[in-house]
């Protein structure tokens, strides 16, 4: 299959559409991973040894057929969302299309660990140590081998017939990668020049750490900040919003590209309005922000299409007046990915069923005795809504 580049996200929008199993980061992109596997993407569900990772034979991916490995991206594409199959390809595709064109990964993903001082209610062992002591899974903290630690290093001095790095974009994840013992020596490692993303959860600031990041010539730094104030508290167990304005209020100092990556779920959907207006003043004094939701695919439970038809026309109304709102005029750049996220929850369908239901219920009765807040009084828009059809839920 001849893979073609394309002028616009449009057209590699649709071509991708048209061909459903076509991914391009096999070809420019590699995973290290905590449990010390190596890939090229984080949702591949059979990661390899490094041996294994540059000798498998990424064809499969020209003959447009479901391949085993890749369910996270056809489910997120079946559910009506923008898969990471699709943002990335076209990244890839339309603007770096030079990344193809190397013969060594040029885009590199690490995951540190799982060590994290937050359990969202999201997240799972695999991410979160904290998580992992709160549900008792019993699975620990996994960190990056010093194997694997050493090829890193490896790639990211390894440059060109230039002289240039040939790895062009680090992407850090966790984790909470700002608890990384490891991230200050990776920074001092890294070209200028070489593009940095990461994510925080925003309750650490660490000037040693945000000093080294300055160094670097574009940081996109990611905010994974779900709800504003309470909701916070709720969504993010144990953070403290408090503790997260004064931190962003630091990070909003330095010269680098903030992202806003709200997760979109069934507790916070109706209070995307709170979060904008938070954003809305930074940006009005200059702070560089784009605001481009994440969609909670996972766990199944905290999707929006858990919800039943009523709920979700409910929600289709109030997303559709907050189209208006003032932000996307002086902004819409910025603001291109939440209208994204806009059309995708209007046209959310109902995936609603008794066993769904009754997972929500007992896990929001979890959370709630676990974090001592209640449900009904942190989310009283959802909870009203219910209750005035408690017969039919």
């Amino acid at each position: 299959m001849q893979i073609p580049f394309f002028d616009s996200d449009g057209e590699g929008e649709k071509w991708l559409r048209d061909h459903p199993y076509y991914c391009a980061k096999p070809f420019y992109s590699k995973t290290y991973e905590q449990d010390n596997k190596v890939s090229w993407c984080c949702h591949w569900t059979k990661p390899f040894n490094i041996n294994e990772f540059n000798s498998f034979n990424r064809e499969i991916f020209h003959n447009n057929k479901p391949i085993n490995g890749c369910e996270f991206c056809y489910s997120v594409e079946r559910s009506g969302g923008l898969s990471e199959r699709i943002t990335e390809s076209i990244d890839a595709l339309v603007r770096k299309p030079h990344y193809m064109e190397s013969p060594m990964p040029s885009h590199m993903y690490i995951r540190f660990s799982n060590l994290c001082n937050v359990s969202c209610r999201m997240c799972d062992e695999t991410q979160s140590t904290l998580w992992d002591k709160v549900n008792n899974k019993g699975y620990g903290l996994h960190e990056i081998s010093d194997a694997n630690w050493q090829c890193i290093q490896q790639d990211i001095q390894c440059v060109d017939d230039n002289g240039s790095s040939v790895i062009k974009e680090v992407h850090l994840f966790g984790g909470e990668t700002l608890l990384s013992k490891r991230l200050p020596s990776l920074l001092r490692m890294l070209d200028p020049d070489v593009s940095l993303t990461l994510s925080t959860n925003c309750t650490i600031y660490k000037s040693t750490v945000f000093n080294l990041l300055s160094r670097l010539n574009r940081v996109d730094f990611m905010l994974s900040i779900d709800g504003f104030g309470l909701l916070n508290n709720y969504l993010r167990y144990p953070s403290k919003w408090t503790n997260v304005k004064r931190n962003v209020d630091k990070f909003f100092n330095y010269d680098f590209n903030f992202i806003a990556t709200p997760a979109i779920n069934v507790y916070n959907v109706l209070y995307m309005r709170e979060l904008i207006n938070f954003y809305e003043p930074y940006m009005n004094n200059g702070v560089n922000i784009t605001i481009t939701p994440q969609f909670c695919w996972e766990p199944d439970w905290m999707s929006i299409d858990v919800l039943p038809s009523y709920i979700l026309e409910e929600i289709r109304l109030e997303i559709n007046e907050l189209r208006s709102h003032r932000i996307f005029e002086a902004f819409p750049v910025a603001t291109e990915g939440l209208l994204n996220c806009f059309n995708t929850i209007t046209s959310m369908k109902s995936k609603w069923s008794d066993g769904g239901w009754a997972s929500f219920k007992e896990n929001t009765a979890f959370w709630d005795a676990t974090q001592d807040m209640k449900f009904s009084s942190v989310c009283s828009k959802l909870h009203t809504l219910i209750e005035k059809n408690s017969a039919i839920l």
